[in-house]
């Protein structure tokens, strides 16, 4: 037996490696906190980027979409950048643009620091060009944070259209409109809030652990 992390790995593997043994699929699991609660309430919507800053995970068309709608979202909305890469490039440009009273860069913070910032997210985008089943989507949508992702690799298999907004990679005027639709109606946000939770529970460590046993008992 196989195990694989997504239906598109199972793809691969089977029509183009030709594996002929059974092929399971068993995401990476997580571990949920329990009781999340009620997100603190944000005077302006918190939309936040966590992963590699670089060309890959979409951070330059992601600066290029805000910097063109400042006008439009510099008093609706908190734009947040945590990770690694090109961190000077990308608070060079956001300088440059004018965009440092509601864009901000922070390398990997202190589990307590980024815990804060998880708290206050609203919706969580990463338009990546290229990607798995990303860890840092399954999370967010754990709390509650609505995806705004792109249509590649494992992503289609985690996020629908209630749970989420998937666009096509390097689109910017996609990026842009999923934006103004999520920031422009809180109930819609409210309810696909809901829906990101309960889309992601069969990644819990629980689901995980069980399913796993299962493929060692056969």
């Amino acid at each position: 037996t196989l195990i694989v992390l997504s239906d598109s790995w199972k793809v691969f593997f089977s029509e183009v490696v030709k594996i002929k043994s059974d092929i399971e699929v068993v995401p990476n699991p997580l571990v949920f906190p329990k009781n999340i609660g009620n997100r603190e309430q944000n005077e302006k919507v918190m939309i936040r980027f966590s992963g590699r800053i670089g060309e890959r995970k979409g951070a330059w068309d992601l600066l290029e979409v805000i910097a063109d709608n400042i006008g439009k979202w510099s008093e609706r909305v908190d734009f947040v950048f945590t990770g690694d890469g090109e961190i000077s490039k990308a608070r060079g440009i956001i300088e440059e643009k004018g965009m440092v009273s509601f864009v901000r860069v922070h390398d990997w913070l202190p589990q307590k620091e980024f815990e804060e910032i998880m708290k206050r997210t609203d919706i969580f985008i990463l338009p990546s060009y290229n990607e798995g089943v990303p860890i840092a989507l399954i999370e967010s949508m754990g709390r509650g944070h609505v995806p705004i992702s792109t249509l590649v690799g494992g992503i289609p298999e985690v996020v629908d259209e209630e749970s989420g907004i998937l666009v096509n990679p390097g689109n910017k005027n996609e990026i842009e409109r999923a934006i103004d639709t999520l920031i422009s109606d809180e109930k819609k946000l409210a309810t696909m809030s809901i829906k990101a939770r309960e889309s992601v529970k069969n990644f819990d460590i629980g689901h995980y652990m069980s399913k796993l046993s299962k493929i060692y008992e056969k």
